[in-house]
């Protein structure tokens, strides 16, 4: 289990960071909230494509209308959030483990990465 007051502070924290248990997930999204973060829940659970990963991200965070609905478009919108003004995000990736063995190739890293 994680500081996550320490975690969420701060960007200088920012990373990449394990969930334990739902429980958790409601101490996150508290200390989110309490330190301005816009906290975003991102249900991956019914994702098995490409297209459905790219679908749960541009739903949980409402992509604007200019989404092109591919990896590069999905880098654009995740670097710039401008829609969505806040002084720092939270992102939390939910059934993530289950996509990873669901989806395949499609969404193994590309070699040399």
């Amino acid at each position: 289990m994680h500081d996550w007051t320490v975690a969420l502070s701060s960007y200088l924290s920012s990373g990449i960071y394990p969930v334990a248990a739902a429980f958790e997930e409601d101490v996150v999204r508290l200390i989110s909230e309490r330190n301005g973060l816009d906290f975003i829940r991102i249900d991956l659970g019914a994702a098995n494509t490409g297209a459905d990963l790219l679908a749960a991200f541009a739903a949980a965070l409402h992509f604007p209308s200019y989404f092109g609905r591919n990896w590069d478009a999905l880098y654009d919108c995740l670097a710039d959030l401008s829609w969505r003004p806040a002084c720092g995000y939270a992102l939390l990736l939910v059934g993530f483990e289950a996509l990873s063995g669901r989806a395949g190739a499609e969404l193994a890293p590309a070699a040399g990465l």
